[in-house]
Parts: structure tokens; sequence; C-alpha cells
């Protein structure tokens, strides 16, 4: 017996004693307990109970259907949930705040997805 063949003998005999199914078994306990406990990332400096404050620019993109995202001048991508339709222009420089919505799945895979606290247009540079 050549030293390979008795390591497939050792893995055999793990699958039919079934340590890989505890083993699996165990993994996966874990993982599930570690998304049930509740971790939530920690909020930026700047997040507050009024929200978490940005500077960026209005992109229009042509994908998923077509949507405006914020391009902050951090380069973070933020795709806001109703945002204001004097807002909807391609370029628009903008501040505000808003909250994060962790929860809210959205079609466009594109962004953090947020709700728009306040926003005011700065200019418009293209």
């Amino acid at each position: 017996m050549s030293g390979s063949d008795s390591s497939c003998h050792w893995l055999r005999g793990a699958v039919r004693s079934g340590l890989v199914s505890l083993w699996a078994g165990v993994l996966l306990g874990l993982l599930a307990a570690g998304a049930l406990s509740g971790c939530s990332p920690v909020q930026p400096e700047t997040a507050s109970a009024d929200g978490i404050a940005f500077q960026g620019r209005i992109v229009n993109l042509e994908f998923e259907g077509g949507f405006y995202g914020i391009v902050t001048l951090q380069g973070e991508r933020l795709n806001p949930h109703r945002l204001p339709q004097e807002c909807q222009q391609d370029g628009l420089r903008v501040t505000g705040r808003y909250r994060e919505l962790p929860e809210r799945l959205t079609v466009q895979m594109w962004g953090r997805p947020v709700e728009i606290l306040s926003i005011k247009p700065l200019g418009q540079e293209r």
C-alpha cells in the first residue's frame, strides 16, 4: 500500500464514521450563531441622530432600468431611496444628510441603500 492509498483510506473511514458530517454541522452552527447575533457595523464618526453628513455629485446610471445615485467626495456610492425630483440632474453637486438602510434590498446592485433626510443643491457643474 502506497502513501496516497493510506491517506485515502483514512478519508474514507472519516466519511463512513460521520466525522465530516459532524464538523460540517459545527461549522454551519457557528455561522448561523454569528448571523443571528445582531452585530451591526460601526457607523462613521459623522453619524448622529440627524443622520450622516455628505457632499457629492448626482450621477445618472443607465443600467437596471436607469436610476440616480450619489457619489460622495470620498468616493462612496449612495443609492438613495426616493431622491427628490429637483435633484434628479446628472452632475448636480449636492450636500445633505442620510440614514443607512441596511435591510433594504435593491435590484440595482450599486451603492449603499440610503434614505435621504435632507439634500440641497450646491450648484451645477458638469
